[in-house]
């Protein structure tokens, strides 16, 4: 069989020893050539895991500076790890975040300087924008940041709720700026609640202690009531409401006393009224030319009301004491007042004798 070179196309005798050999060098060319490849192949795997590595260092060195508050140091490490790892969806979401975060810290810084000034709304709609930015996103920086917006605006409370307490003089006005204390779980938010329960002891105590004075003992009572709603272990209080519930005691068995006896005394005086409410001043019976004889006469009211309708009934008499006639006549004016007196008088017709009169009965009514 006849063999050709592989490079000139010349037959080639088996026997020579010269072909073999190029042969065989052409035969590692390509094996050579392979394991240049492998080796290319090798340095670019081992470099982009290089890479990867460098973006992963910087993207966890972005994560620390974050957590530690320092966005911008933190954006500059995620930027990092995003210029060696461009399709690095954490490093782009948290650089996203610590700009957020920036913004805010400038919106904080704001809120801060117009706290400072006792803008106080002003401040919490500032604190409320920036709160808004944040939504959607989630994890440990959001959460520190979160806590940073939290904290200015307990801040921007509390100075709001010591604004508010200025001035208040009443229960009414300071409790519900106590709720508001009382809803924020804060020191300085606890001290302030503490200041107004204090400051409603001290009204509750004034106010109630005014009306004890004045014996409103009722009043009294529920103003100190309404100041331990909110100080239910308050000395000064407990203190006043028991002299306060003793000095109602004894004002109520005084009023009790007098109360029977002006009970007492009232029946006693319409007892008075009522059967010695008119007294009989003077009644006599007169004869005249024409042989009539004219009765006339005077009553006194001594009843403590007035009187009405009063009328006096008498008998006359003749010379001999036989009863000659009997009547009952008006008084007027028909209302006496107490001390009033009243006239009355009456004409017999025809009697030609002297009579003599005697009253028998006086009747009148109390007015309403």
């Amino acid at each position: 069989m006849n063999r050709f070179c592989p490079s000139c196309g010349n037959r080639v005798h088996r026997g020579d020893p010269s072909s073999r050999e190029k042969f065989r060098r052409w035969w590692l060319i390509p094996f050579f050539i392979l394991i240049l490849a492998g080796l290319c192949l090798g340095g670019f795997y081992y470099y982009q895991q290089h890479l990867t590595h460098e973006a992963v260092q910087s993207f966890q060195k972005g994560e620390q500076l974050a957590l530690k508050g320092k966005y911008r140091e933190a954006g500059d490490a995620f930027s990092d790890a995003l210029k060696k790892r461009p399709h690095f969806p954490a490093a782009l979401l948290n650089l996203k975040i610590v700009n957020i975060g920036l913004d805010i810290e400038s919106d904080l810084q704001t809120a801060k300087q117009l706290e400072k000034h006792k803008k106080y709304d002003q401040a919490l709609a500032t604190i409320d924008r920036a709160s808004k930015k944040l939504q959607g996103y989630k994890g440990k920086i959001v959460t520190l940041i979160n806590h940073s917006i939290s904290q200015a605006k307990i801040s921007a409370t509390v100075g709001k709720l010591r604004q508010e307490m200025e001035g208040k003089d009443s229960i009414d006005a300071l409790a519900p700026i106590l709720t508001k204390a009382e809803s924020l779980n804060i020191p300085e938010a606890k001290e302030i609640a503490k200041q107004i329960r204090a400051q409603i002891v001290e009204i509750a105590y004034s106010e109630a202690n005014q009306l004890l004075n004045e014996k409103n003992y009722s009043s009294a009572l529920e103003k100190v009531n309404d100041g331990l709603k909110y100080d239910p272990s308050s000395e000064k209080l407990l203190g006043l409401k028991k002299a306060i519930e003793k000095a109602k005691k004894e004002y109520e068995a005084q009023e009790t006393a007098i109360a029977n006896e002006a009970i007492q005394k009232a029946q006693e005086e319409y007892e008075h009224n009522k059967k010695e409410g008119v007294q009989l001043v003077d009644i006599k019976a007169k004869l005249d030319e024409y042989g009539n004889i004219e009765v006339t006469g005077k009553v006194k009211c001594t009843a403590t009301v007035p009187v009405t309708s009063v009328s006096v009934s008498y008998t006359l008499y003749d010379e001999h004491g036989a009863e000659y006639a009997t009547n009952e006549v008006i008084v007027v004016p028909d209302t006496l007042n107490p001390g009033d007196e009243g006239t009355f008088d009456y004409t017999h017709f025809n009697v030609n004798g002297k009579l003599t009169v005697k009253a028998t009965k006086l009747k009148w009514y109390l007015a309403d």
